[in-house]
């Protein structure tokens, strides 16, 4: 799937930000340096994750979603990433993280309740790809024994319920 923005030229870096954060659907605002800044919805968005972001983050990714939950009355406020039993395993982040939600235009995953609070940094590029920045595990199936053992197992603190398929 093609960015609006896409040319033949090489893909550069663009900057994301969540839409529920600026009181948007959901979905991510795309700041980029070289068009006008343009937003990607949620049923665009969640494809492009599933097949170009989530490969990249297990070495084996079957039975992983990622999905929008709402979160203290705030409709679509959390990305999560969930297992099959819809379990959470961890959070995404698009444009600002924890602990300082510092605006920086990354997608971060991690947990917002425990230290360290980013295991993986990517950043969105212009023909929809997904480059990997930084990481503290090569994939997130390491973190399922060393970090989120009670995430992997069923304890879901967060969420109220609401995922992709009640959308």
């Amino acid at each position: 799937m093609r960015d609006p923005h896409y040319s033949a030229t090489r893909a550069h870096g663009q900057r994301v930000r969540w839409g529920p954060s600026d009181g948007l659907p959901a979905g991510i605002k795309i700041i980029d340096p070289d068009a006008p800044d343009s937003f990607l919805p949620w049923a665009v968005l969640s494809l492009e994750l599933h097949s170009n972001l989530l490969p990249q983050l297990f070495r084996d990714p079957r039975g992983w979603r990622i999905v929008r939950r709402d979160f203290n009355g705030k409709k679509d406020w959390l990305v999560q990433i969930v297992n099959e039993a819809n379990d959470c395993l961890c959070d995404v982040w698009f444009g600002e993280c924890p602990p300082n939600w510092i605006m920086e235009g990354f997608i971060k995953i991690g947990t917002a309740d425990s230290e360290p609070y980013v295991w993986q940094t990517y950043e969105r590029f212009s023909d929809s790809s997904y480059r990997r920045r930084q990481a503290l595990i090569p994939a997130l199936d390491d973190a399922l024994d060393r970090w989120a053992p009670s995430r992997a197992s069923g304890a879901d603190r967060w969420a109220t319920g609401r995922d992709d398929e009640a959308a």
